[in-house]
């Protein structure tokens, strides 16, 4: 299992959390299309932590976070 952690500060915008391949996997609360092996581990005002379960080396690679404002 790996987690992934995405902090911020003085946040007023959604975290979009996204895999190495730029698909979406959670996006504030909302579970992406292709986040079936994320799990929502804890979510705050400046924080988003995700789990991953059953890590193989195609996972490999950096997932990347932004801020998306409505």
């Amino acid at each position: 299992m790996a987690t992934i952690s995405c902090r911020v500060k003085n946040r007023n915008s959604a975290i979009v959390l996204l895999n190495p391949n730029g698909d979406t996997i959670y996006f504030d609360v909302l579970k992406g299309t292709k986040g079936a092996r994320f799990e929502l581990v804890k979510y705050s005002s400046n924080e988003l932590t995700v789990s991953l379960s059953n890590v193989s080396l195609s996972d490999k690679g950096r997932c990347a976070r932004t801020l998306h404002s409505p």
